[in-house]
């Protein structure tokens, strides 16, 4: 059984590689790794989505277990502290529970009530989505660099059925959130209404728009075509389009999100069109989660 280790690493990008700096004296192209055994972390949390700050680029966010944490990487803890014996080291990973702030660690946000899956922040540096295990999205105000733990604005929910794996702002309508999951659904959500606005499922879209298009398949070119992929198009994680830099000829393409799917495929899905073309909010459906896994 392998033993499992969590950590976040902050790699020096001038080291290793062949455009790197030849000033840089290290050999390591780790500059740092943030681990549970220097109390960054619980030890029985992964790591799962990291971000750095938008406006405070010193700041790395990581998610972890039902947190997020923000990190001052000008003065993150000594790698000495891992190097003590174990039971050392357990104590050192216990800071967490017991309260007490790492060096570094100069935000803590706990505000979801599973474990978070992705982390993202405006362009602005002024608000934090979270997406988690329990389908939810919660959106926190980090504006305020004096507070530790910041303020929730708004718990977004009843849009996913089940796992929410990423979530997501749009540069150029801050109150837009979009998240996608595992129910292989993609939602939009207003920052200021607890439900969806418009929800997308995307086997649905891929099916209509066979349908639509009405496409001729020869069976010379199915016979030479690899076999469809049988896993379910569950989201696993999403891109908005940088609004405020989509050259003229481009318009269109800030409209669109793209969705990385468990089908081999990539849907790319018009946020923007009527409601007529998307479904409308609705009440999560009963029924069990699913588990939290990933297509083979």
């Amino acid at each position: 059984r392998r033993r499992r280790v969590t950590a976040a690493c902050v790699v020096d990008l001038r080291v290793g590689g062949a455009g790197g700096d030849a000033s840089s004296s290290s050999t390591s192209s780790v500059a740092h790794s943030l681990r549970a055994g220097l109390g960054c972390f619980h030890a029985d949390d992964a790591v799962t989505s990291v971000t750095w700050h938008p406006t405070r680029e010193h700041v790395l966010l990581c998610a972890h277990g039902r947190v997020v944490t923000a990190w001052d990487v000008r003065h993150l803890p000594s790698e000495t502290a891992g190097s003590a014996d174990s039971a050392a080291a357990a104590v050192a990973g216990m800071s967490l529970a017991a309260g007490a702030a790492p060096r570094g660690r100069v935000h803590l946000y706990a505000f979801n009530n599973d474990e978070v899956n992705s982390v993202c922040v405006d362009r602005k540096g002024r608000r934090m989505c979270a997406a988690d295990d329990g389908g939810e999205i919660v959106v926190v105000d980090v504006g305020d660099e004096t507070s530790v733990g910041g303020a929730l604005v708004k718990t977004l929910k009843n849009g996913h059925e089940n796992i929410a794996a990423g979530a997501a702002f749009r540069d150029h309508k801050p109150n837009d959130v979009v998240s996608g999951g595992l129910d292989c659904a993609v939602c939009k959500w207003d920052q200021s209404r607890a439900t969806p606005v418009a929800t997308w499922r995307v086997g649905e879209l891929a099916s209509a728009s066979d349908a639509e298009s009405g496409s001729y398949h020869d069976d010379a070119d199915d016979a030479a075509s690899p076999p469809p992929m049988c896993n379910p198009p569950m989201v696993h994680a999403i891109a908005c389009a940088n609004g405020f830099e989509v050259r003229d000829d481009c318009a269109g393409v800030k409209r669109l999100v793209a969705a990385a799917c468990g089908d081999g495929t990539c849907a790319l899905i018009d946020l923007d069109l009527p409601k007529s073309g998307a479904a409308k909010s609705r009440n999560n459906k009963s029924g069990s989660r699913t588990s939290k896994g990933r297509s083979s």
